[in-house]
C-alpha cells in the first residue's frame, strides 16, 4: 500500500514538471516578441540607420526614411537652440520656433540619395526593413543644391543693383525667399556632416540682407485711386506698411494709380436670394510710375464680387484682391509679374 502511494505521488510530480515545461512564462514570451522586432544599429559618421514597418517594402522603406528625417530635424533644432542661446533677447524664442517649424517641414521632404535596404523580415504587421543611408552621398547632393541656389542669388543681386527702385523692391522679395531656403539648406548640411563650413555662406548672405534692407529704406510709395478703387487702395497701403515700406505723397519715388470699371451682371435663378444678388465684374488698372512720371508697370486685374445689399458694396469688397496678394505678394500684384 505504501509503495502504491509513493508511486502515485511520483507520477503527479512528473506530470506537474512536464506541464510547466511546455508553457513559457510571460517574461520569456515578451523577450521573444522583443527579439522578433528588428533593431537598427546606431548612426555612424558614414551612415544613418533606421527600421521601418508596413504592409509593403516600399512603405516600410519610406517609414524608415521618415525616422531618419525626424532625427535630422531634432539635431537641427538642438543646433538652433545652441546658436541662439548666446544672443538671448526680445523675440528670440519666437524666432527660434519659426525656424524650427520651417526646418521640420523641410526635413520631412528630404530627397534621400545613397539609400539601401540591408535586411527585410516578415512580421505580424507586414514587413520590417532595415535601411541604410550613405551620409556622404546625401551630403553631396545637398551641397550641389546649395551651390545652385547660391549662384542664382548672386545673379539676382546683380540684377537688383541695375534696376529701378520699384523693381529693386520687387526682386528683393524674391531674393528673401531664396535666403530662407538657403538657411534651410545650411541647417540640413550641418546636421548631415560635421565637416560642413557655413561661415563664408552666412557672411555673404548677411551682406545680401543689408543690401535688401537699403532697398526697402529707399522706396517711398504714394497711392491715388478713383471712387471704385478706394477700398483696394486701403488694402495696398496696409500691405505695404506691413512690409515696413514708407508711404508719402510728397516724397514718393513710386506712384501707384488705381482705376476700376465695374459692370453689373444679373443671373437667372429659381433661388430668390441668388436672383436678387448684385454681381459685378471689376476691371482694375494698376499703373506704377516713378517720380518723373516714367511708366514702371501697367497691370490689369479682373475680379468678380457679389452683394445682397448694393452694387457699391460689391465693388468695395477686397476678398478677391487679398487672395491674389497672398498668392504672389504685394509687389507682384502691383506690377503684374509673379
Amino acid at each position: 500500500m505504501k509503495l502504491q502511494i509513493s508511486l502515485l505521488i511520483l507520477g503527479l510530480v512528473l506530470l506537474s514538471g512536464c506541464a510547466g515545461g511546455t508553457s513559457p512564462s510571460p517574461a520569456s514570451q515578451q523577450s521573444a516578441a522583443e527579439s522578433a522586432f528588428m533593431q537598427a544599429p546606431s548612426d555612424s559618421a558614414q551612415f544613418f540607420y533606421a527600421v521601418g514597418e508596413a504592409d509593403t517594402q516600399r512603405l516600410a522603406k519610406n517609414n524608415a526614411l521618415g525616422e531618419i528625417s525626424s532625427r535630422i530635424s531634432v539635431s537641427i533644432s538642438s543646433s538652433i537652440d545652441n546658436r541662439l542661446s548666446v544672443n538671448r533677447g526680445d523675440g528670440i524664442e519666437s524666432t527660434s520656433q519659426n525656424i524650427k517649424t520651417r526646418v521640420n517641414a523641410v526635413a520631412k521632404t528630404i530627397e534621400f540619395t545613397g539609400v539601401s535596404v540591408e535586411e527585410t523580415r516578415e512580421s505580424d504587421d507586414g514587413l520590417q526593413v532595415l535601411v541604410k543611408v550613405d551620409r556622404d552621398l546625401l551630403y553631396q547632393s545637398y551641397v550641389k543644391k546649395l551651390e545652385r541656389l547660391d549662384t542664382k542669388m548672386k545673379d539676382e543681386m546683380a540684377r537688383i543693383k541695375k534696376s529701378s527702385v520699384f523693381y529693386q523692391l520687387k526682386l528683393s522679395f524674391k531674393m528673401k525667399k531664396n535666403l530662407i531656403q538657403a538657411e534651410e539648406y545650411l541647417l540640413l548640411l550641418e546636421a548631415m556632416s560635421p565637416r560642413f563650413e557655413d561661415k563664408a555662406y552666412r557672411a555673404q548672405y548677411l551682406n545680401y540682407e543689408k543690401a535688401l534692407n537699403k532697398v526697402k529704406m529707399k522706396a517711398v510709395f504714394s497711392i491715388k485711386a478713383d471712387k471704385n478703387s478706394t477700398s483696394l487702395a486701403s488694402l495696398i497701403k496696409e500691405r505695404l506698411s506691413s512690409e515696413n515700406i514708407k508711404l508719402s505723397h510728397s516724397k514718393a519715388n513710386v506712384k501707384i494709380q488705381l482705376s476700376t470699371k465695374a459692370e453689373l451682371k444679373s443671373y437667372k435663378s429659381s433661388n430668390s436670394k441668388i436672383a436678387k444678388m448684385k454681381i459685378v465684374i471689376r476691371t482694375t488698372t494698376i499703373k506704377a510710375v516713378d517720380k518723373k512720371g516714367v511708366s514702371l508697370s501697367n497691370n490689369v486685374v479682373k475680379t468678380k464680387a457679389a452683394s445682397s445689399i448694393s452694387k457699391e458694396e460689391a465693388v468695395s469688397q477686397t476678398k478677391q484682391y487679398q487672395k491674389l496678394i497672398d498668392k504672389n505678394g504685394i509687389l507682384s500684384f502691383l506690377s503684374g509679374n509673379s
